[in-house]
């Protein structure tokens, strides 16, 4: 979207007419990615994390396995594509714009960048939801315990056969 707006400024929108779905929808994508990694270290396998432990799940998670290097290539290959398939749904030449190979390399190297800084403060917070979580844990069973029951309530320590109240057999 950067290289759109940095080669043709606002002469025409991202996607042509559907531009706005295309970017609800990225936009959509990302949140989710956010709260997913957030999940991920909040309910990790080993509970105790350290925020080190934390952040590394976390860049091991991004695609090229923790290499900024292979990250930055994987969001320009997948940069050109993108750029290349919206011009093409614009009825654009996708490639006609030869700067967008020299451009949407480097806005992936600064987006990688970017990722790996943010990457520290998703995993604060999903420490921080993982403690949350933690001190709820310990309300859970009690909840539990109050929750209604299908089973009709009967108290426990009454036998079956005994009836409290007055007995409608006996006539006065």
């Amino acid at each position: 979207m950067t290289a759109h707006v940095a080669g043709f400024g606002t002469s025409h929108a991202l996607g042509g007419a559907h531009g706005s779905e295309l970017t609800g929808a990225a936009l959509a994508a990302l949140a989710l990615l956010l709260v997913a990694a957030v999940l991920l270290v909040a309910f990790a396998k080993p509970r105790h994390l350290t925020r080190s432990e934390a952040t590394s799940l976390l860049v091991r998670a991004l695609p090229g396995s923790g290499s900024l290097t292979a990250f930055a290539g994987l969001l320009a290959v997948g940069g050109v594509a993108a750029f290349a398939g919206l011009e093409a749904l614009e009825g654009h030449d996708p490639l006609a714009a030869g700067w967008v190979l020299v451009l949407v390399p480097l806005i992936a190297v600064a987006v990688a960048l970017l990722v790996r800084i943010l990457v520290g403060r998703l995993a604060d917070l999903g420490l921080r939801l993982a403690a949350l979580a933690g001190d709820l844990n310990f309300a859970v069973p009690r909840l539990t315990m109050l929750a209604a029951s299908a089973a009709p309530a009967r108290p426990s320590h009454i036998s079956r056969g005994v009836h409290r109240g007055r007995d409608s057999s006996r006539s006065a």
